[in-house]
């Protein structure tokens, strides 16, 4: 658990730097890193060394470990690995563990952690450049070369490993350092450091211990390799991150945000430029138009039946035919009756009448 919560203060700066980063594109990461494959698998093997001076580098290492008191491969092989189902399990660590998972997490972290995917693809190619130049300069046997008395279990027991990577392509003196353990090293921190769940933190802790173990009971590596492809990727893992801190942020992983200058009222106002208001104030009640009163009085006082104009009559007399209006109105009422208009209508006809038969 101690190396799980250690990985907290990364996963906080993860989590900074990935906030407002976009995924990168694929497809020139994906040639970038063929191409370097490509350099790094055809260098190694233009690069390999003498035979002799091998095993001679070989027996140093032995030396080296016998003096260390960490001799013990040919022992570790003979005792875990002498089970057919022990062995096919880390043979199908070494095969299929490598490669296909590197290639898979790489994938994973350039969509969807780009920060975390360029400093684990620089590690990974500053390591190799460096592991080029010791693998020319000092060239060493693996245990299954030097005659040891170990059996390489890959060889034997399985085919698939030289299809993803053929012998044309390989160097079989490039023993130290080991760039199995190293580069299984570098996935599983940035495994660790990029996931969430806890479950895939312990994958990307166990991943690497894995591997060591099965470059060494398949007599492809030392201990002595395995230490020292770790300690070479992690100084290029740390290496890297102190390069990204230092060096400006790419266009791809920071979304640029206009910048805004904050808001004061106590801010000084350009020379010739009128300063917005807060608030607008509202008007005082004397400054409203001369037409519109500031107050309402409580009650409208009545008005004199005298001063309505003189073509409207202040009150009809009762039954006196005069005061009716000289014409008819030109619209009756939707509720008055047809006979009540009847009436209306005819009563002038009847007081005409009775002119008309007076003396």
């Amino acid at each position: 658990m101690a190396v799980l919560t250690g990985v907290e203060r990364l996963q906080h700066k993860r989590r900074t730097v990935d906030s407002g980063a976009s995924p990168i594109r694929l497809v020139p990461q994906i040639a970038i890193l063929l191409g370097a494959i490509c350099v790094y698998f055809g260098v190694r093997g233009a690069t390999e060394g003498s035979v002799s001076e091998a095993l001679v580098n070989a027996q140093r290492v032995v030396d080296f470990e016998r003096f260390l008191g960490i001799y013990h491969e040919p022992w570790l092989q003979e005792t875990f690995a002498g089970s057919p189902a022990v062995k096919t399990f880390f043979n199908w660590i070494y095969i299929w563990g490598h490669w296909p998972v590197i290639a898979v997490t790489l994938i994973w972290l350039a969509r969807s952690h780009p920060a975390i995917y360029l400093r684990t693809r620089n590690a990974m190619m500053l390591s190799g450049g460096i592991g080029m130049v010791i693998f020319a300069t000092f060239p060493v046997a693996p245990p299954r070369l030097a005659e040891l008395g170990m059996i390489d279990t890959v060889t034997v027991s399985s085919h698939a490993y030289r299809v993803l990577q053929p012998p044309m392509f390989t160097n079989q003196y490039a023993a130290v350092p080991s760039l199995h353990v190293g580069w299984n090293l570098l996935i599983g921190i940035a495994i660790a450091v990029a996931a969430r769940r806890l479950w895939v933190r312990v994958i990307g802790v166990v991943m690497p211990v894995a591997m060591t173990s099965a470059v060494v009971l398949t007599a492809n590596h030392y201990v002595v390799d395995a230490i020292a492809g770790a300690a070479l990727t992690t100084a290029a893992w740390f290496a890297c991150g102190w390069w990204l801190r230092r060096s400006p942020a790419p266009a791809s992983l920071s979304t640029p945000r206009p910048a805004t200058a904050p808001v004061s009222r106590s801010a000084p106002t350009p020379a010739g430029t009128a300063r917005p208001p807060a608030r607008l104030p509202l008007p005082a009640p004397a400054t409203l138009p001369a037409r519109v009163p500031a107050t309402l009085p409580a009650s409208l006082p009545a008005r004199d039946p005298a001063d309505l104009p003189a073509r409207v009559p202040a009150r009809v007399p009762a039954g006196d035919p005069a005061g009716l209006p000289a014409r008819v109105p030109a619209r009756v009422p939707a509720r008055r009756s047809r006979a009540n208009a009847r009436d209306s209508i005819a009563i002038p006809r009847v007081f005409a009448l009775d002119q008309r038969e007076r003396p």
